[in-house]
């Protein structure tokens, strides 16, 4: 059996036992190759991989060295560059500070802030702008004048689009002055301009403009489309407010007791405004000065008709 046969085997009685055994044998040995080659082909493959690790390091240390010494001669010049031009700007500033909008930065395109010293540029010419308007406007109601009036008329001529010009009067504002004094007139005027601006804030479109030409001539800027509501909302802004700058006796009576610019005494009703509207656009009108011109002659056709009133003219003109 089994059992009989195995003890045969292993104490040499078994007569295939030489045999076996050196099968066996020779097993063992191709086994303990085997081991060996495998060993062998993974110490390889460790040390190959050693090796590269020991090479990554070695690139990894050169190239950030490299870096380093590159970043070490760049940034001198870098920083000469970037600082050079903050100190431009810094002059820059000064010198807009006291009021040369013209300077040039003198920093050029490739350079680090050119972008910046772009802005800056154009917050000089802006700046240059609103001084303008600043020396140009009516110190009493700060108001633009004369030559912001001029240029925003030149600017709706140059784009063809059309737009009401709006030629504001007070009628009997002198005798009101003589009357009341300095003071008060100056107050009245200062009211007007305020509620001008309101009513075209208000009643106007979004590029409205208004300005004070002088003494109690006002201007407003409009679209067509929105003409006639600004002059309604300013009388009746105007009628509500003018009113309270008269005294009760006056009130009462409707006007005051005064002498005209020939000397001649009469009397004058209240305060009213007279309103010259023109309209404005395509090649209709060759300047701001044909305009002005234009209005001149409406503003005298309702200074006409009693009371606070205003008249549209689209009379077609190239002056």
């Amino acid at each position: 059996d089994y059992q009989a046969g195995a003890e045969r085997l292993f104490t040499g009685s078994f007569d295939s036992a030489p045999r076996l055994r050196s099968s066996a044998l020779r097993l063992l040995t191709s086994l303990d190759s085997y081991y060996e080659n495998r060993q062998n082909m993974l110490q390889a493959k460790l040390d190959q991989a050693d090796a590269q690790q020991k090479s990554a390091i070695r690139w990894t240390i050169i190239i950030s060295c490299t870096g380093f010494l590159l970043a070490i001669a760049v940034a001198p010049f870098v920083t000469y560059r970037t600082f050079g031009a903050i100190r431009k700007l810094q002059r820059a500033t000064h010198r807009i500070a006291a009021g040369d909008f013209d300077y040039d930065l003198q920093i050029h395109d490739g350079e680090e802030i050119s972008a910046l010293a772009e802005d800056f540029n154009r917050m000089a010419a802006r700046l240059k702008v609103l001084e303008q308007q600043n020396l140009d406007a009516s110190p009493l109601t700060r108001l633009p004048g004369n030559i912001a009036i001029e240029r925003v008329l030149d600017e709706r001529l140059k784009s063809g689009t059309q737009f009401a010009f709006c030629y504001a009067d007070l009628d009997n504002f002198k005798p009101f002055g003589d009357h009341y004094g300095y003071a008060k007139g100056s107050e009245l005027l200062r009211v007007t301009g305020d509620l001008i601006d309101a009513a075209v804030k208000e009643h106007g479109d979004a590029e409205g403009f208004v300005g004070h030409v002088g003494g109690d001539d006002f201007v407003m800027v409009v679209s067509t489309d929105r003409a006639e509501e600004v002059c309604e909302a300013v009388i009746r802004s105007f009628d509500a407010e003018v009113i309270k700058h008269f005294s009760q006796e006056d009130r009462q009576a409707g006007g005051i007791e005064g002498r005209d610019r020939y000397g001649v005494h009469r009397f004058f009703p209240i305060t009213t405004i007279s309103i010259a509207v023109v309209i404005c656009g395509g090649d209709q009108y060759a300047s701001a000065v044909g305009i002005a011109r234009a209005a001149a002659e409406v503003k005298d056709r309702a200074k006409q008709t009693p009371g606070s009133n205003y008249l549209i003219s689209r009379q077609r003109q190239g002056v």
